[in-house]
């Protein structure tokens, strides 16, 4: 949540993706998808 909502901030809405999101938070896609 924490990474997605810096991205938000930072970047705006259409650089809110699934693999943005997880490269940010330095996971994978699929654990963002298991939560």
């Amino acid at each position: 949540m924490e990474a997605a909502f810096e991205i938000f901030q930072t970047s705006g809405y259409p650089e809110m993706t699934f693999q943005n999101i997880a490269k940010k938070a330095k996971t994978s896609r699929t654990v963002l998808y298991r939560q």
